[in-house]
């Protein structure tokens, strides 16, 4: 779903769940219960630097929602649609990329992205093509942390994961 006018620029855990309950209950969107998942899509990286309560947040998630989780940023699971990315730039730039250090306003792993693709992620709806790539992501992604509960210090990504479980039914 996409976020539009005030929900534009939510991106806090607490406030992206609430959200997403919003559009569960209010009946903005179809959503059964007893048979659908929402996925709440949001970077761990937040929690290093601006909140503590990670593990309760973890806890507290309703049954009707998945946390697909990145640290440091989401542009790494878009990375991992590349081909051989993994070994030669991700794993080699480990350090940098967890550190997440901003240039000029901007994180490593967007850095990444912006050289190798040409697109700007948050802004370019060509971005969505890499998911012609998901099979290289779901491969790739089993080479860092896919563990959400212990992803402080790690690379993580558990959306491939995600994805792979939806495509094998």
């Amino acid at each position: 779903m996409e976020k539009t006018e005030d929900d534009r620029n939510i991106s806090y855990p607490a406030h992206l769940i609430k959200f997403a309950e919003k559009l569960k209950n209010t009946g903005e969107i179809e959503f059964d219960e007893e048979q659908d998942k929402m996925v709440v899509i949001f970077d761990a990286d937040i929690f290093e630097k601006k909140v503590c309560n990670y593990q309760e947040l973890l806890r507290d998630k309703s049954k009707s929602s998945i946390y697909a989780i990145t640290n440091p940023a989401f542009e790494l699971f878009l990375l991992l649609h590349i081909e051989n990315y993994f070994e030669e730039i991700i794993n080699p730039n480990y350090s940098l990329i967890l550190e997440n250090q901003k240039v000029q306003g901007k994180t490593p792993v967007y850095n990444m992205l912006l050289e190798k693709t040409g697109m700007n992620s948050k802004h370019n709806s060509d971005i969505g093509n890499l998911a012609l790539k998901i099979d290289v992501a779901i491969e790739q992604e089993k080479k860092i942390n896919q563990d959400i509960s212990d992803c402080k210090g790690k690379l993580t990504s558990n959306i491939a994961q995600i994805i792979s479980g939806i495509k094998s039914g």
